[in-house]
């Protein structure tokens, strides 16, 4: 199975997808803020990111600094809203994904089956 990040600062949310996908049996480390998870993670340990881009420190801010960094891993956004630009911006940085809150189980595990 996966080993997965999920980065969200809705702690609601962060334990839904935390809950759902251990239950399929990946295994999930979970950040309310991506700053942590920027100083803190190997990313050779991580097969998928799944972030918000509402939190502290963006999720905007995040992929792009991944992407600065020449790490290419599959990455999942989840957001409530996703403006055109936005949307153009994160089709530049290769993003997996885009999943409109609320979303379904069946919703996250399609977009992990494009992504992985």
């Amino acid at each position: 199975m996966a080993r997965i990040i999920v980065l969200d600062d809705e702690v609601v949310i962060l334990n839904m997808v935390q809950e759902c996908l251990s239950m399929d049996g990946h295994k999930v480390t979970v950040f309310s803020d991506a700053e942590p998870t920027l100083t803190e993670f190997d990313f050779d340990l991580v097969d998928l990111v799944i972030t918000d881009l509402k939190m502290p420190t963006s999720g905007e801010v995040f992929i792009k600094e991944l992407r600065d960094r020449n790490i290419q891993i599959p990455i999942i956004v989840m957001s409530g809203r996703i403006s055109q630009e936005t949307s153009e911006i994160l089709g530049k940085l290769n993003v997996g994904a885009v999943l409109t809150k609320p979303f379904t189980l069946i919703e996250l595990r399609r977009a992990m089956n494009i992504c992985l």
